[in-house]
Parts: C-alpha cells; sequence; structure tokens
C-alpha cells in the first residue's frame, strides 16, 4: 500500500473509491461520488490546493481518502471495508494537513460506534453540529402536475450559466435586484464530468425565466440519486412548482435504473414528498494548538509548482505573432516565474506554467493560450502571441510588450498578489475611459 497527494488524473479513481464504499455500507452517503463530484467544480473550492487531499492506494485502488470539504478546516475521512487499520492514519493526516487555523472538524454517522470510538481516541471532541440525509424509495411513479403557464426545460450549465446563476441567486436567498446580482456575480460556467442533462429538470415561466431547478446525480454503477442543487425563486414557492421538478427528474431518473434517492437536508418539505430520515451525522472537531498552528499556516503557504496538467488549457492558435522582449531577470525572480501559478480565486485571471525555457501563459476561465515567453540567456526573449481576434484583442506589439512588462512585474513578486494586480488592472482600466 502507498500513499499519494491526489491529482487531477486521480478524479476518476476518488469517484470509483466513494461508489465502492457506499456499496455495501451507505452509511457515508452524505459523502458519495456525487456530493464529491459537485465540489470539485464549485466555485468555492479552492483547486489550488486540491493536491492536499491525501490518498491511500492498494492495487492501483483507493482504499483510503481524506477530503477536505470547498475548504480548509472540514473534510471527510473513510477507508474500504476491510483497511480498518490505516482509518487513524487517514485521521491524524486529515487533521495535520486539512486543518484551519483553528483546527479540523468531520461528520461521523451516529450508528457507526467504531468511527465514532476511534475520533474520540484519537482527541476529536463532539459539537452539536450536525447534518441529516434523508431517502426516499422510487418504488412507485410518482404524479407530476406543474403550473399551466410553466413549462420543464433541461438547461445547459454552459450555455445557460448566466440564467442558472440568476436562478441560484434568487433561489438561495440573495435578492431579487437583478442589479445587485449582475454587480456582485462573475460567471464562471462548469461542466461536470458526469453531468446528465436529462437529469436537470427546471420549470420555465412564458418569458423563459428559470423558477425552479433539481438537479439529480445518477451513476449506473449504483442504484440510487442525489439531489443538489434545489431551489425556487420567492414568488413561485408554496405553489407546487418544487414538487413539480423534483417529480419529473426522479420518475427520469427510475427510467434510468435508480431504485431510490438521497439528499442532505432536514427540511420538513423533503418528508411532504415522502423522504424520510435515514442517517444522521454529528460534527466532530479537534482544535489546534498554537504551535500547530504555525506549522500549519507553513503549509499552507508552501507553493506548489504549476504544470500544464493543473489547469483546462487551449494550446496558442494558429494566428500568432512573435517578437522580442528585452528585459533581464534575476535569479529569485526566474525561480518565482518556474513555479509558475495555479488560480485561486475568480480574481486571478492567469494561469502559468514553465516547461523547459519557455513560460506559457492562459487566461484562466477561458483557458485561451495568450503568451508564450522563450527565455533567452542573452535577455531577448523570444515571445509568441495570440492574434485570434475572436481570443484576444491587442494587435499592437508595442501594446503587448507594455502589457507584458506589467504582466512580470506582479508575477516576480514574492508572493505574487494576484488581488492587487487584479485592482491594478480594474483602475487602469477606468482611467483610460476617463481620458477616452
Amino acid at each position: 500500500m502507498i500513499f499519494k497527494h491526489f491529482t487531477e488524473r486521480d478524479y476518476e479513481a476518488v469517484c470509483e473509491f466513494l461508489i465502492e464504499l457506499n456499496s455495501s455500507d451507505n452509511s457515508h452517503i452524505n459523502w458519495n461520488w456525487a456530493r464529491f463530484e459537485w465540489m470539485y467544480e464549485h466555485p468555492e473550492f479552492d483547486k489550488g490546493h486540491a493536491e492536499a487531499i491525501g490518498l491511500w492506494i492498494d492495487e492501483d485502488k483507493v482504499v483510503g481518502a481524506a477530503i477536505f470539504d470547498t475548504q480548509f478546516g472540514k473534510g471527510f475521512c473513510a477507508v474500504l471495508p476491510g483497511y480498518q487499520e490505516i482509518y487513524s492514519e487517514v485521521l491524524e493526516y486529515a487533521f495535520n494537513h486539512l486543518s484551519d487555523d483553528s483546527g479540523f472538524s468531520l461528520a461521523v454517522c451516529d450508528d457507526s460506534e467504531d468511527e465514532k470510538a476511534e475520533v474520540l481516541k484519537h482527541g476529536f471532541v463532539r459539537t452539536e453540529q450536525t447534518e441529516n440525509v434523508m431517502k426516499l424509495d422510487l418504488a412507485r411513479k410518482m404524479k407530476v402536475s406543474l403550473p399551466q403557464n410553466l413549462r420543464f426545460v433541461n438547461p445547459d450549465p454552459v450555455e445557460d450559466a448566466q440564467k442558472l446563476q440568476w436562478l441560484f441567486w434568487q433561489g438561495f436567498d440573495h435578492g431579487e435586484d437583478r442589479s445587485e446580482f449582475e454587480k456582485e456575480e462573475s460567471i464562471v460556467p462548469k461542466a461536470r464530468k458526469h453531468f446528465n442533462r436529462e437529469l436537470c429538470v427546471a420549470a420555465c415561466d412564458p418569458d423563459g425565466q428559470l423558477v425552479s431547478i433539481c438537479g439529480l446525480w445518477y451513476s449506473e454503477r449504483t442504484d440510487y440519486v442525489y439531489l443538489e442543487p434545489v431551489c425556487t425563486i420567492p414568488r413561485y414557492r408554496g405553489k407546487g412548482v418544487a414538487r413539480a421538478v423534483i417529480y419529473e427528474a426522479l420518475n427520469r431518473a427510475k427510467v434510468l435504473g435508480a431504485q431510490k434517492a438521497y439528499v442532505i437536508s432536514d427540511m420538513d418539505f423533503y418528508r411532504r414528498l415522502g423522504f424520510k430520515d435515514k442517517y444522521r451525522y454529528t460534527f466532530y472537531r479537534m482544535k489546534i494548538s498554537e504551535s500547530e498552528k504555525d506549522m500549519t499556516e507553513e503549509k499552507k503557504n508552501e507553493r506548489k509548482v504549476a504544470q500544464r496538467k493543473d489547469w483546462k488549457t487551449e494550446p496558442m492558435p494558429e494566428m500568432y505573432e512573435t517578437f522580442v522582449l528585452n528585459r533581464s531577470f534575476s535569479d529569485e525572480e526566474m525561480d518565482v516565474l518556474r513555479l509558475g501559478s495555479i488560480p485561486k480565486a475568480m480574481e486571478d485571471k492567469w494561469f502559468w506554467y514553465m516547461e523547459g525555457s519557455t513560460l506559457y501563459a492562459h487566461r484562466s476561465w477561458t483557458g485561451n493560450c495568450i503568451y508564450q515567453i522563450e527565455f533567452k540567456e542573452d535577455d531577448n526573449h523570444v515571445v509568441t502571441v495570440n492574434r485570434d481576434p475572436e481570443q484576444y484583442k491587442c494587435t499592437s506589439i508595442e501594446k503587448d510588450i507594455e502589457n507584458l512588462n506589467e504582466l512580470l512585474d506582479w508575477w516576480t513578486e514574492t508572493p505574487y498578489d494576484y488581488y492587487n494586480q487584479w485592482l491594478s488592472e480594474i483602475s487602469n482600466a477606468l482611467g483610460k475611459m476617463d481620458k477616452e
């Protein structure tokens, strides 16, 4: 058996692990493959620290995992049946590597006596926080009744990203002010790997606005579906719309082979739909000492060397231009550039990495390659710049030299401050608008 840090290549193996984990004993159903998939592409999930996820491998199969839940400080630890002897090691790793400034907590099923005993033995303390999983058997076909002025649609997460985000904004009670939404919300389309559009059922009004949605996640390797997300905008609540989209989605899942449905919730709304309480989970937390806090901060500040595989990237298009950038770099600055940068927040607009003596700079949202810099010892570096007008608007080498030098000034700072770069770019853009 070996231990390894998670990489993008391990994604399917983690999903398989979570499927197998819940195949015989589904007391870990609060952490199923679909929850992992939903979380992995969630805007709040910090992919820059994804390699902190710990995996235990036996004969090329994941048999144990410690996974943080969106951010450090809370997560999930489990091992497959027959590997209970490494559960203690998994817990220890999670606390040492996935804690936030105050410690680490995880949810343990109230029915799992062995796991409760193990976390208590390690110094975790029971908290008042709980999590509830509800189950619905899909033996019967559910009657669907949608108000006459509405119709079912299957929104696409990329093409309909704006509509979906506006629905989530209202449905999760951020308000109904469209201007506030457009000011605060950044739209980044997310296409999850196992997304089945037919199981993402929404209700649409005559004006084409989405008013309610139920997303289901199903794998033919399981007998269940997982509900995520479910919401309805305020003015359509209490009219049976949510019931209709949920039942419509569940009927479709049943045709595919699903026999039951799970949802993480404690709402009476689901009980009225026929869901019954299945499992209750209690969170256990271990606090971090001051000395351990300092060590954790050091680990979090360690900077990973960026590689091509760390982000979605597109190749340099056939339409490009080359020029020479004359600029000297200190050894320290080259060391920083060799580290590259993996985006960690919405404002971080660049992903760059080095292969050999060439730096590749991509826009983080689209993956488009904008610059390639081949560094030369005589400081006359060869730059290839994107000239596809649909990917990059600039057509002036003079302007590109100015832009690139400004970017390199930012990127060679230690540490690289993407947020202040973003603020500076916004300020510069506003200044140019004023001059115009």
